[in-house]
C-alpha cells in the first residue's frame, strides 16, 4: 500500500498540525522544567550561602551580649553547636544540588528548548515556502511527498534532541552517583557499635 498515492494538501496540513503540536508541547514542557529547576537552583545555592554565613557568624553573634556585659567565663562556645548545624545544612544543600544535578539541569533544559524552537521555526519557514505550491498539485505528487519528508525529518530531529538531552541527564546522574560513592568510600566504613 502506497500512502503517498492519496497524499494531498489536506492530509499534509493534518500531518503538519500534528508535528507542530508535538514541537510546541515539548518546547512548553522544557520551558516549564527549566523555570522550576532554575528557581530550585537559586533556592539551594542561596540556602547554602545563608547557612554557611550563619555558621560563621553564629559563634560571634551568639556570644556578643556576654562579651558586651563582660561576664566572666563568657567565650565563643555557646553558639558553636548552632554554627555546626548551619554549616552542615549548607553542605547538605550543596550535596542535594550535586546528587540531583539541579544546577546543571536548568541549563540543559534551556539548550533543549532552544534547539526544539529552532526545529519548529525551520519547519514553519519551510512550510510557508513550499505548502502553497502543494495545494494546486494533484494528490501523490512528488512535491507533496517531499513536504511529507520535511515533516518526518523535523519530527525525527526533535526526537533526537530530546533523546540526547535524556542521555546527558543519565550520564550526569551516573557521574554524580559515582562521585558520591567515591567520597563515601574515601571515609571508609562507619565504625561498628558493639
Amino acid at each position: 500500500m502506497d500512502i503517498h498515492k492519496d497524499l494531498n494538501a489536506e492530509s499534509l496540513l493534518s500531518y503538519y498540525a500534528s508535528v507542530m503540536t508535538y514541537l510546541e508541547e515539548e518546547t512548553r514542557y522544557y520551558r516549564s522544567k527549566r523555570k522550576r529547576r532554575r528557581l530550585a537552583t537559586n533556592a539551594l545555592r542561596t540556602g547554602a550561602i545563608v547557612s554557611v554565613g550563619a555558621g560563621i557568624l553564629l559563634p560571634l553573634l551568639g556570644d556578643f551580649p556576654a562579651w558586651l556585659l563582660q561576664q566572666p567565663n563568657a567565650g565563643p562556645r555557646e553558639g558553636m553547636a548552632w554554627a555546626y548545624v548551619a554549616v552542615a545544612t549548607g553542605a547538605l544543600l550543596l550535596l542535594v544540588d550535586q546528587v540531583f544535578t539541579v544546577s546543571s539541569s536548568w541549563a540543559r533544559f534551556m539548550v533543549t528548548e532552544l534547539q526544539l524552537n529552532a526545529v519548529k521555526y525551520e519547519l514553519q519557514f519551510a512550510w510557508a515556502k513550499h505548502y502553497p505550491t502543494t495545494v494546486s498539485l494533484p494528490p501523490g505528487s512528488r512535491h507533496a511527498r517531499a513536504m511529507l519528508d520535511t515533516l518526518q525529518k523535523a519530527k525525527l530531529r526533535a526526537h533526537g534532541i530530546i533523546e540526547a538531552e535524556t542521555s546527558t541527564w543519565v550520564s550526569q546522574l551516573d557521574k554524580a552517583r559515582a562521585a558520591l560513592d567515591e567520597k563515601i568510600g574515601a571515609y571508609g566504613a562507619p565504625p561498628r557499635v558493639r
